[in-house]
């Protein structure tokens, strides 16, 4: 199973969920994406082998829609790919994957 991190400027990283490893309560975490600037994450999502879409919704109501394949697998905390082009005042607000029956 792999896991999705969408930032708010669209950028996404896919990695193995398996990569993040189980830590106790009182620890920090480990970073998922790395963030340049003032991006911050957006929304997470998860996809299993029968998922073939990503679906992208910004807060101007512009809709992203691309095949998952094309967002390849990476190490956590990488800087991840660019999931399309936003205009100026654009922002991911949630993405969904999807396995769609058509």
């Amino acid at each position: 199973m792999d896991i999705l991190i969408a930032t708010k400027k669209g950028k996404v990283i896919r990695a193995d969920i398996d990569t993040f490893p189980i830590l106790g309560r009182a620890t920090q975490g480990v970073r998922g994406i790395k963030l340049e600037g003032e991006d911050e994450v957006a929304d997470i999502a998860f996809a299993d082998e029968e998922d073939t879409l990503l679906i992208a919704v910004t807060n101007k109501g512009k809709l992203i829609r691309t095949r998952l394949d094309s967002i390849k697998q990476q190490e956590r905390g990488g800087s991840g790919c660019i999931l399309g082009k936003l205009l100026a005042g654009d922002e991911i607000k949630n993405i969904e994957v999807t396995c769609p029956n058509w």
